[in-house]
C-alpha cells in the first residue's frame, strides 16, 4: 500500500513540476512525458525528496492530520514548540495516524512564502533532517528574519548552520525549485476552505475528507478524539 501511493505521489510531483515549467537541469537528464514534453529527472527527483521530508506516513490507509502553516504565523511557531512533538508521539509514532506539513503563507507577505522553500529545499538537500533542522530555525527565529525586506542572507546562514551545500541551496531558492509543492498545498487549502494557520485538517484514511478541522488553540485531546472517529469501523 505504501509503495503504491509513493507511485502516486510521484506521478503527481511529476505534473506540478510539468505544470510550473521548472527548467532543465545542467545535466541533461531528460524524462519523456505524454506528448513528447520532457522533463529534468533531476528536478522530479529533488522535488519528490522534498515531498516526502515534510510527510510523517505510518500506512497510507489511517487516518492522516494535515497541519497548514505560515513560518511567520505567531500561533504555529507556539504551536510548533509547545504541542507538535506530542502529537507526533501520541497519533504518529504509535501508528494511530500520518501527518504532513503543508505551506499555506499568507498572500500579503512574500517573506512566508520564501521561508517555505528555506524549508523545503532543506528537505530536497537532506531530506527530513534537513527539513526538521530548518523548520525549527525558522520558527524559532522568526522575530529576526520575518521583519526583514530580504530574509535570504538569513535563510542562508540558517543553511550553513545545518550544513547544507550553501551553493545548491542557494540555487533551489533562486530557481523556485520548489514552487510547485507550494503552490500546490496553496490550491489544496483552497478546495479545503482553509482560512488560517496554523489549521489542522483531519482525513479518513486514503480520503480527503476535510470534515474535521482543528486550529492552534486546540488540545492534544481533541486531534486523539477526531483521529479515533475517522479510524472507527466503517470509516
Amino acid at each position: 500500500m505504501r509503495k503504491a501511493h509513493q507511485r502516486a505521489r510521484r506521478a503527481t510531483i511529476a505534473a506540478l513540476a510539468l505544470a510550473a515549467a521548472i527548467p532543465m537541469s545542467a545535466s541533461g537528464l531528460q524524462q519523456e512525458l505524454p506528448g513528447g514534453l520532457a522533463l529534468s529527472v533531476v528536478d522530479v527527483d529533488f522535488l519528490e525528496r522534498a515531498d516526502n521530508s515534510r510527510i510523517y506516513m505510518v500506512d497510507s490507509t489511517l487516518a492522516r492530520i494535515d497541519e497548514f502553516i505560515d513560518f511567520g504565523c505567531p500561533t504555529c511557531r507556539s504551536f510548533y514548540i509547545l504541542r507538535t512533538d506530542s502529537l507526533k508521539t501520541n497519533l504518529v509514532d504509535t501508528g494511530r495516524a500520518n501527518f504532513v506539513v503543508r505551506m499555506f503563507p499568507l498572500a500579503r507577505l512574500m517573506r512566508g512564502f520564501h521561508a517555505a522553500e528555506a524549508a523545503l529545499c532543506a528537505g530536497g538537500l537532506n531530506d527530513q533532517q534537513g527539513f526538521e533542522a530548518m523548520q525549527h530555525r525558522l520558527y524559532m527565529n522568526q522575530s529576526v528574519w520575518q521583519p526583514l525586506q530580504d530574509p535570504i542572507p538569513v535563510f542562508l546562514q540558517f543553511a550553513a548552520d545545518i550544513n547544507l551545500p550553501l551553493e545548491d541551496f542557494q540555487a533551489c531558492l533562486i530557481r523556485d525549485t520548489v514552487a510547485p509543492l507550494i503552490l500546490s498545498d496553496m490550491n489544496l487549502a483552497q478546495v479545503l476552505s482553509v482560512e488560517g494557520t496554523p489549521t489542522f485538517v483531519v482525513n479518513r484514511g486514503g480520503e480527503l475528507t476535510g470534515e474535521v478541522k482543528l486550529t492552534g488553540e486546540e488540545g492534544i485531546s481533541s486531534f486523539e478524539e477526531a483521529v479515533t472517529r475517522l479510524s472507527g469501523p466503517g470509516n
